[in-house]
Parts: C-alpha cells; sequence; structure tokens
C-alpha cells in the first residue's frame, strides 16, 4: 500500500505536500482501508466491502479495478487514509502508535509547504494528521466488528471476474455481507446486532454500495480506452518523426 514508509521524526527536515495523484505511484488508488464512521459517505462513490489479508479480514473502499487507473481520485469525497497520505501509523504492540511517512520520491516542482517559517506543521500537514487521528480513533471498533461478522459467518467470499472490453478484470481474496436476508438477519440475531444502530448503519452503507461496481467498470472501460488512445497517439507520432 506504501512504497518507502519510514519513521517521522521531529527533526523531519523540510518537505512539501501534494495531491494524490501528483505523488505518481499507485499507492492507494485501488483498495484503502477504513473506519465505520466514514463508511456511510464513502458508499456513495466506492464499494465498502471486505477483502482477506494474513492477519484476517478487513474494511476497504473499493477505488478502482486496476491499481494504475486514477479515475477514482478525481472523485470529491476521499477515504480518511487518502487525505492523510503520505502519513501513516504503524502499531507499537503497546496501543500506541508510531507516525510514519511515505518519502517517495516527490514531484520535482513545488508543492505545499509542510511546516510554516516559524517551523511549525503548516494548516495542509495538520489538516492531514487529523484525518489519519480519527482514522485510528475509530480503528480498534471496525476490526472488533469485522472479527464478530467473521465469527458469525455473516461474511462470504466475493470473488470479481469481469470482463470488460475484452480486458479481463479478476480480483480475489474479497467479501460481503451473506446474501441471503433471512440467514443473515437471524445471524445478527444470534451475534446479538440486530439492533446495533453502529451495525445496521454500515450494513445499509455496505449494501447499497455495491451498487458503485457499475461506476467502476465504467471507469475501468474508459481508462482502457483513454490508455490505448493514448498509446495509438504515442505510435503515429514516433514514426511521423522518423
Amino acid at each position: 500500500m506504501y512504497t518507502d514508509l519510514r519513521e517521522f521524526r521531529e527533526e523531519e527536515d523540510a518537505f512539501e505536500l501534494y495531491r494524490e495523484v501528483e505523488y505518481g505511484g499507485r499507492h492507494l488508488r485501488q483498495a484503502v482501508p477504513l473506519v465505520m464512521r466514514e463508511a456511510s459517505l464513502l458508499a456513495r462513490f466506492y464499494p465498502i466491502i471486505w477483502r482477506r489479508l494474513a492477519s484476517g479480514l478487513e474494511l476497504i473502499a473499493l477505488r478502482s479495478l486496476a491499481p494504475d487507473d486514477v479515475s477514482g481520485t478525481e472523485l470529491p469525497v476521499r477515504p480518511l487514509l487518502v487525505e492523510a497520505f503520505p502519513f501513516a501509523a504503524a502499531d507499537t504492540g503497546d496501543a500506541r502508535h508510531a507516525l510514519m511517512i511515505d518519502r517517495s520520491l516527490p514531484p520535482a516542482y513545488a508543492g505545499q509547504p509542510a511546516f510554516t517559517e516559524a517551523g511549525e506543521a503548516s494548516s495542509e500537514m495538520q489538516r492531514r494528521l487529523n484525518a489519519l487521528q480519527i482514522f485510528l480513533h475509530d480503528r480498534a471498533r471496525t476490526r472488533a466488528l469485522t472479527e464478530t461478522l467473521a465469527t458469525h459467518h455473516l461474511l462470504d467470499p466475493w470473488d470479481v471476474d469481469l470482463t470488460i472490453g475484452g480486458h479481463r478484470v479478476a480480483l480475489t481474496g474479497l467479501a460481503i455481507v451473506t446474501r441471503d436476508s433471512m440467514l443473515r438477519w437471524q445471524r445478527l440475531r444470534e451475534a446479538k446486532l440486530d439492533s446495533d444502530l453502529d451495525v445496521v448503519r454500515l450494513l445499509v452503507a455496505h449494501e447499497l454500495s455495491l451498487f458503485t461496481m457499475q461506476r467502476l467498470v465504467h471507469q475501468h472501460r474508459a481508462t482502457r480506452v483513454r490508455m490505448a488512445d493514448d498509446a495509438a497517439s504515442f505510435i503515429a507520432q514516433s514514426e511521423a518523426s522518423l
């Protein structure tokens, strides 16, 4: 997810901050971890689903069907971890977090300063750190709920295998809430979650968000057409210069 993550130190040299797409790397373009408090807002734009990691299932926003697709970066609402980039946090093992920064090679042009002339965090840097803090504040609750849903067999595998404009898209290791509504509510009652408003809000957001998969399909198709056009234009210009 990050490419050059290092611990952030108070004596950090001055550096500049850029918009997500200006960093150039793939970073958080395809799938981004999220927390419950942002799910309802993000559900209007991205599928809110889960993915399986070695450590277990993780709630994510699926922003694109391919990591090289930058179209999803243009939407007006972005996940907290994207808002926080290049800052991140690492667990230290004592219920605390170490502030990290992705020091990937930035653009050669000037961005927004991370520090003021007085050496204090700029408003832009503080905005990104605030987004990270909000994410961290809700992460434990989100992980606990995900574990509960998995324990009560409420999350089913959801593999994506599509052919879009002759290009195959295959995503594995994903999961969604059980589609059988009767079975779903039976298991929610067994887990004593059927009257938990936070859980209900998350599941409603999840259900509604699945309709945004069609937008990702259109986005992917448009990106492939644009890439093909760019390649054809490049070839034509190269041939013309010979």
